[in-house]
């Protein structure tokens, strides 16, 4: 039997209506998000106008973006659209990779993605990732980048929550409709778009399709929609990397010759890193519509899409590495420089390189669902929902990965602070197999598939009531099995080769005077590297076919999660004169259910082990909304929630050699719950227009942070640097603003602010905070200023459109000891479009035109900045034709 124990939030929420008790309340002016007031005007107005009737008369904090929003911006996905709402962030990668160019991730109000909860039409969406990284760390978050602009029909943002909302956004959820056929104005109806992608690094030029066809019967009773898109896209980006830090030994010679060196971070790594990729995502949409009356509604949808994502990256790095040990008697040229705690110049007479390969050519991420909706309407008291459905997402990657490792002349480098480093070597475009010094064939190489699906069903049933304190009651009962796995096949070196060396006899690598980084090669990355050589794509394929052979499973890698879930609710809508709101209480049991393979001390393997654990949570929801004056509204929420932690955090694990670093899981973590608090003002001061202001706290009780300790590991040699999740405490707190107005003649703007202040809250980082090093106590992924302006022309058929987004440095990862955070970046885009005709545009859309560069830092001993990476991936220029009918 599940017993809950009502929390503080329920008793506070209980007590706020009881206080309303002695009310009279009167007609219904509580609506749904999607009832909104009839649209008269066109284009931008009308795209801005739907939004602000829909966020108005909702009864909850809400954010609207509408269809025709997404089609005014050069808008790739739905996450491009999110990042203008207040609130909002985005990341254009999944983790610690660094951005691509493209927007993969969103969250709200200064959280971690993952607690952000995702839906499509209501229900959950599996998800996959192409990068290894991101599917051995199993996140929650959604990858955005499988879901085009072009299937939205509106996608609203839930900052507040409701009892009738899907568990698992502790921040927030978002909710992405898809269009209804029957919704079409016309029987038949549909629009056609082409468009030419140029990539400005890459230098290519892609076709990107697009469509959908819409036909119902004339007596509007049974439609059908097909949707489809083929949209390919060259990206390169140029980057810089110090992949390997490490304190100068004070026993070796320069620890000896320079006693102020000894204990100081050097770079014992710093990369020129060239990557490349061909994307290509291709799906489509099926919808079929019945209502063969006013009372009884059915609906089946199907969608598939699938990224292929074949990609590779070289680093060649200048190799440090004999100077800083113990027993190191390579002594530097002059007098290194030292900012903070690290060396920022150093030259030495002789150094090498090491040049790391990786070749992905068949990766690729994957989601589809189909999903069963009826809605049924008894009588005019009662009305019943019902809806069921499966839903699954892959990822995969195959890893080739090789170093070479050379060298023999002069070298340097010279950090300029958060931008690029000067890195000087000698001979490092040369590349002889016989001079060569080493070797190796990368021990990750690896095949990374995941598996993440889930089979749901609900019912839910809406009672309108006559009198009393309620005009309606909403109750409901939701059931699914999410599933989570990861497998791993490792690629091994082919035993019938004897030694290393034997494997890059082959011809098909590189030669001198074969292939370079391009010429132009980090010319807007700022700072300098020497020229170098690379594998190709197909010369380590043709390598790996003769030279690796398909090994075993890597259990460590490996894991397999279910989590039965059990939710149901109750929810209260209530009206007044000037004041509408609701109220409820979502129960939720949660089994999670973890198998995956640890390390044994006794022998030395890793051994199959199993972890159960059952959670029930208590989620009661109070929401407000206040008619202050005319078109002024106040609006107020509490609830509590929660989130589950990523797949990840319960059950991976990532090791890596060469930097003796490693992280896992902990299957016995607790859900992130929140006890969440907001209010804000609204005023609607003219047609297309608003200006608000909201403040919000979170109360994180059970967050997950990480801790990091030394370990070893079977099968690896040395100590390593382990960083794994624990439950621990935070708190978000801030405030939100918000500007919109048409200017007249056609003109008008947008902006809104978003300040955010998050921070682990456990004993260890109260003192912290006391020691002045507080950076250590950052929650994941919270921008403490972000913000968004835009301006608009609409006029004689013409359209303009122009945004600049911006968020100010935040926490992103553990990478062994080192938390990486990432500096402040900001882009701007632009989107310009004429109408031929009824029927036909044209449109020319830009992203990243300011061409911004993306940096990553860590805080040494003296909390002092230390550049991480620095990568740019160049701006996007879309030229394309609609025909619409």
């Amino acid at each position: 039997m599940m017993k809950f124990k009502p929390t503080p939030t329920a008793s506070a929420i209980t007590l706020a209506l009881l206080s309303m008790t002695g009310t009279t309340y009167a007609a219904d002016t509580g609506k749904d998000v999607q009832s909104v007031e009839s649209i008269t005007v066109t284009g931008i107005k009308a795209s801005k106008q739907k939004s602000l009737v829909a966020k108005k008369n909702a009864d909850t904090v809400v954010e609207v973006v509408s269809a025709e929003d997404i089609g005014k911006m050069p808008d790739k996905n739905v996450a491009d659209s999110l990042q203008r709402v207040p609130g909002v962030n985005t990341a254009t990668s999944g983790a610690l990779e660094g951005g691509f160019g493209e927007n993969d991730r969103i969250s709200l109000r200064g959280t971690p993605p993952s607690l952000t909860f995702t839906t499509i039409n209501g229900h959950v969406v599996g998800s996959g990732d192409w990068y290894t990284k991101n599917i051995g760390g199993a996140s929650r978050s959604v990858s955005f980048g499988l879901l085009p602009s072009e299937l939205v029909d509106r996608v609203t943002v839930y900052k507040s929550s409701r009892a009738d909302l899907v568990e698992g956004g502790a921040s927030g959820s978002v909710d992405i409709q898809t269009r209804h056929p029957l919704d079409a104005k016309q029987q038949i109806s549909g629009l056609v778009s082409v468009e030419a992608a140029y990539t400005q690094l890459a230098a290519k030029t892609d076709p990107q399709l697009s469509g959908y066809f819409n036909w119902k019967n004339d007596t509007n009773t049974f439609g059908l929609m097909l949707q489809a898109f083929s949209e390919k896209r060259h990206l390169r980006r140029d980057g810089q990397e110090g992949v390997w830090w490490d304190k100068v030994d004070p026993a070796s010679a320069m620890g000896k010759a320079y006693p102020a060196l000894a204990g100081k971070d050097i770079s014992l790594l710093t990369g020129a890193v060239y990557f490349e990729q061909e994307r290509k995502r291709d799906g489509g949409l099926v919808s079929a519509q019945f209502r063969p009356s006013n009372d009884i509604n059915l609906e089946v949808t199907a969608f598939n899409s699938k990224l292929k994502a074949a990609n590779s990256n070289q680093n060649h790095m200048q190799n440090m590495i004999p100077a800083y040990g113990a027993g190191a008697t390579v002594l530097p040229v002059g007098t290194p420089g030292v900012t903070g705690n690290y060396i920022s110049s150093i030259a030495f007479q002789n150094v090498g390189w090491v040049h790391d390969t990786y070749a992905r050519p068949n990766a690729y991420a994957e989601s589809n669902f189909v999903d069963v909706v009826g809605k049924f309407r008894i009588n005019e008291s009662l009305s019943i929902s019902a809806q069921a459905g499966t839903t699954k997402g892959t990822g995969s990657s195959d890893d080739i990965g090789i170093e070479a490792i050379g060298g023999g002349g002069a070298g340097s480098y010279k950090f300029n602070g958060m931008n690029p480093a000067n890195v000087s070597l000698t001979n490092s475009a040369v590349y002889k197999v016989a001079d060569l010094g080493g070797f190796n064939t990368d021990p990750n190489n690896a095949t990374s598939t995941s598996e993440d699906k889930e089979r749901y069903a609900q019912v839910d049933a809406t009672w309108r009531l006559d009198g009393g304190p309620f005009e309606s009651i909403k109750a409901g009962l939701r059931t699914s099995k999410h599933e989570r796995s990861n497998s791993v096949i490792a690629l091994l070196p082919n035993p019938k080769f004897a030694t290393d060396r034997e494997h890059y006899q082959t011809g098909a690598i590189p030669t001198p005077g074969g292939d370079m980084y391009p010429g132009n090669w980090g010319n807007s990355l700022g700072g300098s590297f020497s020229p170098s050589f690379t594998f190709t794509t197909a010369n380590l394929q043709a390598w790996a076919a003769k030279y690796l052979v398909t090994g075993d499973h890597i259990k460590s890698k490996e894991f397999n999660i279910d989590e039965p879930v059990t939710a149901g609710y109750v929810m209260g809508s209530f009206s007044g004169q000037g004041f509408s709101g609701n109220v409820g209480v979502r129960l939720v049991n949660s089994e999670e259910n973890v198998s995956n393979y640890q390390a044994d001390p006794k022998t030395s393997q890793y051994v199959a082990k199993s972890f159960s654990n059952t959670y029930r949570d208590t989620l009661p929801s109070f929401n407000l909304k206040m008619d202050v004056a005319t078109d002024v509204i106040a609006r107020l929420g509490a609830a509590k929630t929660m989130s589950r932690p990523d797949f990840g955090s319960l059950a991976s694990f990532q090791i890596d050699q060469l930097n003796q670093q490693a992280s896992g899981g902990d299957p016995n973590l607790k859900p992130i719950r929140s006890n969440n608090y907001e209010g804000s003002l609204e005023w609607y001061f003219a047609p297309q227009s608003r200006v608000t202001a909201g403040l919000y706290y979170m109360d994180l009780t059970t967050y997950v942070g990480f801790a990091s300790s030394k370990a070893n590991f079977p099968g690896y040699n040395g100590v390593f640097t382990f960083s794994g999740p624990v439950n621990t405490t935070g708190k978000v707190k801030g405030f939100e603003l918000s500007y919109e107005q048409p200017l007249g003649n056609g003109f008008g703007v947008n902006a809104n602010y978003t300040s955010a202040d998050g921070k682990e809250t456990s004993d260890k980082c109260g003192q912290a905070e006391r020691a002045g090093t507080s950076h250590a106590c950052d929650l994941f992924g919270t921008s403490k200023d972000s913000y968004n302006v835009g301006a608009f022309y609409e006029g004689y058929g013409f359209s303009a459109h122009i945004a600049y987004n911006y968020r100010s440095a935040y926490y992103m990862g553990m990478a062994g000891n080192d938390r990486v955070n990432s500096d402040a970046v900001g882009s701007l885009m632009a989107s310009l479009g004429y109408t031929i005709n009824n029927n036909l545009s044209v449109n020319f859309d830009a992203k990243d035109i300011n061409d911004p560069l993306l940096r990553t830092y860590v805080y040494d001993a003296k909390g002092e900045r230390r550049p991480n990476s620095f990568y740019k991936n160049g701006a996007q220029y879309y030229l394309g034709l609609r025909y619409k009918f």
